[in-house]
């Protein structure tokens, strides 16, 4: 990896690090070492007079950085003193093979929004954070979450993708799915108009509403979310009239 900073910095005045990673590799702000000497660090240690043969390590603030650490850093430059900045570049491990992917939900029934699952992801026994290093009370992002299919509405086999960052690298893939609704479950309304009809030796079609209260009463569609069969009849008794769903609903 690499650190640029500008060359010389007036006393007081805030230092700007620029830190990128080679590919395979992060960095934390706790491997990055800016140490002072000189007068001023005889100064933090007990006064001008006093000897010292080390140097005194300065307060690292973290700026805008991703995962792995690449981004910006900076520190307050000393009055009157010379300061040297390294840093510890660490290899990332591959977890492509060791995590365990878990998600909520193997399956969803089709309810015409948006549906993906929890995912929890473990490294061994130890959960893994995908909140953003601003706001991850351990101070590191290990995973993001990536959503690959196209829609997450319609019927079919969807998938996400979990890829590793920060201290960890790879990436590891877990499918669900998304069926049909059965006709046959509750919460559908069927409403027949007319529900009868006066014999008169004439063939009489019924038409039908349905309702599915679980989609918040959306209104089916004949032709493209069911079939109807037996709607139609000229000698007077009783009908059977029998539905049969389409696409999204069986």
């Amino acid at each position: 990896g690499k650190i640029i900073a500008e060359r010389t910095a007036a006393p007081n005045s805030t230092v700007t690090l620029t830190v990128t990673p080679d590919e395979g590799y992060y960095i934390t702000k706790e491997n990055i070492f800016v140490m002072v000497s000189g007068n001023d660090a005889q100064a933090r240690r007990g006064g001008a007079t006093r000897a010292i043969d080390i140097g005194i390590r300065l307060p690292v603030t973290v700026g805008d950085i991703n995962a792995e650490g690449q981004g910006t850093y900076t520190f307050t430059m000393p009055a009157e003193s010379n300061v040297t900045v390294t840093a510890e570049f660490m290899q990332r491990e591959d977890l492509s093979e060791k995590a365990v992917v878990t998600l909520s939900k193997s399956s969803f029934a089709y309810d015409g929004q948006d549906q993906r699952p929890s995912v929890t992801v473990t490294n061994g026994s130890e959960p893994l954070s995908n909140v953003a290093y601003e706001t991850h009370t351990n101070g590191k992002q290990e995973y993001d979450e990536e959503w690959p299919s196209p829609d997450y509405a319609v019927i079919g086999t969807k998938q996400v993708t979990v890829k590793f960052r920060g201290q960890y690298k790879g990436t590891k893939t877990q499918e669900y799915s998304i069926t049909e609704r059965a006709l046959s479950s509750e919460g559908y309304t069927v409403t027949l108009h007319p529900e009868s009809f006066i014999y008169d030796g004439e063939s009489h079609t019924v038409s039908a509403t349905i309702t599915d209260s679980n989609l918040d009463n959306y209104a089916l569609l004949n032709g493209t979310d069911y079939t109807m069969s037996g709607e139609t009849g000229i000698t007077a008794g009783t009908y059977t009239v029998t539905f049969c769903g389409t696409v999204n609903y069986n």
